[in-house]
């Protein structure tokens, strides 16, 4: 603030200027940039102000010196990554630093949308017009074209962008869509990256799957608008797009990983958390209208009919609308566990259960940040990472910070003594006093007393509660504990043969300590283990305790057709089991 105020002349005060008047991006580097870094460097009153701020923090003289260094010599090369960013879009150049973390973030968050329904011609038009407003990672899919709100009686169908600069009491309506974005995404694997600057061309084969990515071209709208041609309430459509889970877009480690137990962690700062919604993989035609405003013309958003005159205009092309979010990350990668690989397959054809084994932990690594430093699970945010290791694909957990800019949430995690300190509450607190008391026994996979909750609700059906305490264990360094999943052998065997043996005649038998469903004619078998052991027909990724029965039940069925699957699929799946038996 000193710095900007020492500029002859220094930067106007415009409405955007709430987190500071430095003036816009676009003219740091012509006008403010060297003149800034002289400043900083030079300036007595800059290790003053640091030193008075550092005052009661606790701040040794060394950090304070780094402190003091950084915004010297540092700072303004910091700002420099940031300028001219597509998916950074802010003018005020205060708007975008504090966006993207460089400093502070003043008040309330600035990623709010409005969603208007009827054009603004004034400053005083503005509140009848504006219907409600989301932060723009909710209103991706809320505002979506195509999506329905209800507003005091009346049913608003969301078609497209508007936003409005005021200059007085006049409104003008401005491009709403901002800058655009490309963003490579794997056909396979949903992998995200960002092209590097001035790469126009093709897409390139995902880094962790080797499959195709598609370039899609996305942009974080500055505001929403419906049909404006409301309807009086009757039940409005559950619609509104599709919008991806939280993707990371940095498939390095960070600086300085640190190892606790099965788990190498680091910390990213500032990593960029991408949410898409590409209507369902058919994107959104744009076509540009006369008021400046930009509408979706896909006929099946709008089931009952498209407003006439809908497609007339300039057709801006089809694209997705997405929200492009720095703040800091927690990245875990499980990948020294007590497995074979060490790490969790998740491979639906060899681990069925290893995309629930792996959400079911980020869930609940969630729920034990609660038991030990008191955050809410709702102050966190978790994702995976589709990564590669050895012969077969995994994936990292990775945390963040759900609210702007950040609470430094995901940072204070990042030691080893806090990620051990979170294992252990799940482990010992979490699940034996939580999870597994009689009261809770008949919770088969999740509930709303375990995993389940309203931010969670699109994962619902992955959750599994045993899962996730017995990867919470390997994460931690032990053994993979089975008893949660064998002692239900029993009970589930018995369900399937049920269900199942009119139209076979079945047994079950126990080969070196594994249940195994068999057919009573000899022609077929298939072996029970773990959720998280490898089907590996080849067995490169079998484990002791599977070859060795596998070979016996090879040597007592020596005319069957020999399977290998767990108890996982045999509780969500039996079907399949069912299908390896009859085939």
């Amino acid at each position: 603030r000193r710095a900007f105020l020492s500029l002859r002349p220094s930067p106007r005060r415009t409405d955007n200027s709430i987190h500071g008047t430095f003036g816009g991006q676009k003219q740091w580097h012509p006008d403010h940039r060297a003149d800034i870094a002289q400043w900083l460097q030079n300036s007595s009153e800059v290790p003053t102000v640091i030193k008075r701020l550092c005052d009661y923090t606790g701040k040794s003289t060394a950090e304070v010196q780094g402190i003091t260094a950084y915004v010297q010599t540092q700072l303004v090369n910091e700002i420099d990554k940031y300028i001219g960013k597509p998916q950074f879009p802010q003018e005020e150049l205060s708007e975008l630093l504090a966006n993207v973390g460089v400093l502070p973030m003043f008040g309330f968050p600035t990623r709010v949308r409005p969603l208007y329904g009827k054009q603004v011609s004034t400053r005083r038009d503005q509140d009848s017009a504006q219907i409600s407003d989301r932060s723009l990672d909710i209103a991706l899919q809320q505002y979506a074209p195509g999506a329905e709100l209800t507003h005091e009686g009346s049913v608003h169908t969301a078609a497209g962008f508007v936003h409005y600069v005021f200059a007085g009491h006049n409104a003008r309506a401005v491009d709403p869509l901002g800058p655009k974005i490309h963003v490579d995404r794997c056909s396979d694997c949903s992998v995200v990256t960002f092209p590097n600057d001035g790469d126009d061309g093709n897409a390139p084969l995902c880094l962790v799957c080797g499959a195709g990515m598609d370039r899609l071209v996305t942009y974080q709208p500055h505001g929403f608008r419906t049909t404006y041609d409301a309807r009086d309430y009757d039940n409005p459509e559950d619609s509104g797009g599709s919008v991806g889970f939280p993707a990371l877009a940095v498939h390095q480690q960070g600086l300085s990983p640190i190892v606790v137990g099965g788990v190498t962690a680091s910390n990213l700062e500032q990593a960029q958390i991408v949410r898409i919604n590409d209507n369902r993989g058919a994107l959104y035609d744009l076509v540009e209208h006369a008021d400046n405003s930009v509408v979706a013309t896909n006929p099946d958003l709008y089931p009952r009919s498209t407003p006439a005159g809908w497609g007339s205009g300039p057709s801006l092309g089809s694209a997705a609308i997405s929200d492009v979010r720095p703040t800091d990350v927690l990245v875990l990668d499980l990948d020294r566990l007590n497995l074979i690989g060490g790490a969790i397959c998740t491979s639906p054809s060899s681990t069925p259960a290893g995309k629930s084994a792996l959400w079911s932990f980020a869930e609940v690594f969630r729920r034990g940040c609660q038991v030990h430093l008191e955050i809410h699970p709702e102050e966190l945010e978790c994702g995976l990472q589709e990564a590669a290791t050895g012969n077969f694909r995994t994936a990292r957990v990775f945390l963040s910070d759900a609210h702007e800019n950040g609470a430094g949430y995901a940072a204070e995690l990042g030691s080893a003594t806090n990620i051990k300190a979170v294992l252990d509450a799940i482990c010992n607190q979490l699940g034996p006093n939580t999870f597994e008391i009689p009261s809770h026994r008949d919770c088969s996979t999740s509930c709303p007393d375990c995993l389940r909750s309203w931010d969670n609700r699109r994962l619902h059906g992955l959750f599994d509660w045993r899962l996730a305490l017995d990867v919470a264990a390997l994460a931690r360094g032990d053994q993979l504990p089975t008893a949660r999943w064998f002692s239900r052998a029993p009970q589930l065997i018995k369900t399937f043969l049920a269900a199942f043996s009119p139209h076979l005649n079945l047994a079950t038998i126990n080969v070196r300590g594994l249940p195994a469903i068999v057919r009573s004619d000899g022609s077929a078998a298939v072996l029970l283990g773990h959720p998280l052991w490898q089907h590996d027909p080849l067995g490169m990724h079998l484990n002791g305790d599977q070859a060795d029965a596998l070979a016996e039940l090879k040597v007592a069925y020596p005319n069957a057709k020999v399977e290998v699957s767990d108890l996982f699929v045999l509780d969500r799946y039996p079907v399949r089991i069912f299908k390896q038996l009859a085939d």
